[in-house]
């Protein structure tokens, strides 16, 4: 049932995506204005951009399955150290509690023999007011040493208890988790499979192309230079590793250091600078800080449908395109869901 889900949700997602691929591909047009396909009646070019949208959908829900099992497993590591914890602690606790038991027996067994004293005992043996308030004093010592000692007996039985429930709990999350990933990962080794199939797919596609539709479907390469912002921190490290890769192919499923998909490319050059990101473009969309269309700085994650890239500034982001094209600057297109600044100022 989750699989027919899942897949029905990937084809309405392929619908909705069309714009996507667009992002790289049309360089001349200005910033944020309607993405254009290569003007290029060839049917091998219109079937190689149908392609591709779909294969790097596929990709990206490969990469949000990857970061689903990630989690599953995080989760499953967590739920086995403390049910762990809970265990030791409900050890120690059951150790406590015989020791307690002992002491409240030793007290039970000196009253039985009479070593304590009634109030009245104390009044009529005593030979003066400062002999009876002496022995009361002992005897409030006393009971209030039994107390302690019956209350500390309850709370660890209470906590020995609390344990045991605690250790049961996160041992079931434990399962649920390990079944949730077991599930995830056969999804995963499944969608691997059909990628592998769509890729090569495209690459016969692209193989059809004349030389000069190969060079359209690229498109020309902006190598200027970038200013960084001093104050850009860890983001603008991260983009300063992006722009070095500049030229680099792009291939489905890869995240460097020689080939990259789009937020194959997000990843590495996020993972060069110390930090880790989820690894699709969805979750990547999610992270840092939301940011207005108005206000996008260079480093600021620029999220589309099924495909990112890091702003570079002045309308435009570097990012790892589509099949046969390469790492590079183009201007920002409509279509953009989200922006995101993460690391800024670290």
């Amino acid at each position: 049932m989750a699989s027919h889900r899942l897949k029905r949700t990937m084809r309405g997602a392929l619908a909705a995506s069309a714009v996507v691929v667009a992002v790289g591909i049309a360089p001349t047009t200005p910033a944020l204005a309607d993405p254009e396909l290569p003007a290029n009646a060839s049917e091998a070019m219109k079937q190689l951009q149908e392609l591709a949208k779909e294969t790097e959908k596929l990709a990206e829900s490969l990469h949000e399955a990857q970061d689903d099992l990630d989690k599953k497993n995080a989760d499953l590591a967590k739920a086995n150290k403390e049910a762990e914890d809970a265990s030791k602690l409900g050890a120690q606790a059951r150790e406590q509690e015989q020791a307690l038991r002992q002491d409240v027996d030793k007290v039970a067994a000196a009253d039985f023999e009479g070593a304590r004293l009634s109030q009245v005992e104390a009044l009529m043996t005593s030979s003066s007011p400062q002999v009876f308030l002496e022995k009361m004093y002992v005897l409030d010592l006393i009971a209030g040493d039994n107390k302690d000692a019956i209350d500390k007996l309850h709370a660890t039985i209470k906590q020995a208890e609390d344990a045991a429930k605690r250790a049961v709990d996160a041992k079931d999350r434990a399962q649920k988790a390990t079944d949730e990933a077991q599930r995830i990962k056969a999804e995963l080794d499944k969608r691997d499979a059909e990628l592998k199939s769509r890729t090569s797919k495209v690459k016969a596609q692209y193989d059809k192309l004349t030389a000069d539709e190969k060079k359209k479907l690229k498109g020309p390469e902006d190598n200027s230079v970038i200013d960084i912002p001093g104050n850009s921190g860890i983001a603008g490290a991260a983009l300063q590793k992006a722009l070095s890769k500049r030229g680099s192919p792009y291939v489905y499923g890869d995240e460097g250091p020689s080939t990259f998909d789009c937020s194959g490319l997000v990843y590495w050059a996020y993972q060069q600078v110390g930090m880790t990101l989820p690894r699709s473009s969805s979750q990547q969309a999610r992270i840092g800080t939301a940011v207005p269309l108005n206000a996008i700085q260079a480093g600021d994650l620029v999220a589309y449908k099924g495909h990112i890239g890091i702003s570079v500034g002045n309308g435009k982001m570097v990012h790892a395109p589509t099949t046969g094209d390469v790492v590079k600057i183009a201007p920002l297109q409509s279509g953009i869901i989200a922006v995101r600044r993460v690391g800024v100022g670290s």
